[in-house]
């Protein structure tokens, strides 16, 4: 079997449970740029639950997943960028950078 073969064959493993859509979009982001494939799924809704999570504001988890060879890396990568993002102004400065500004870090 080819690498291609293998890394389509290869399982995702949910490394991490983003509380909301943007922490996961910049988490994303965050592993794409240090070389980690990631992808941000939103758990299936279980119907009518669906229905009472919009009503009452429940926010659903984010999850982030990774190539199982990944794994290890990836969630070494966000320890440290949940460290580095503790302060609430590095959240909203790198949430406000535009797609050419994240190219050029």
């Amino acid at each position: 079997m080819n690498e291609a073969e293998q890394l389509r064959l290869e399982r995702l493993v949910e490394i991490h449970r983003a509380s909301n859509e943007c922490e996961g979009n910049m988490l994303v982001d965050y592993l794409g740029d240090n070389g980690v494939e990631a992808t941000l799924q939103l758990p299936p809704a279980i119907a009518p639950l669906d229905a009472v999570e919009a009503l009452n504001g429940t926010e659903k988890m984010f999850g982030v997943f990774v190539l199982e060879h990944e794994t290890r890396r990836a969630m070494g990568l966000v320890k440290e960028f949940l460290v580095s993002t503790v302060d609430e102004s590095i959240l909203e400065q790198a949430a406000a950078r535009t797609p050419q500004e994240k190219g050029r870090l």
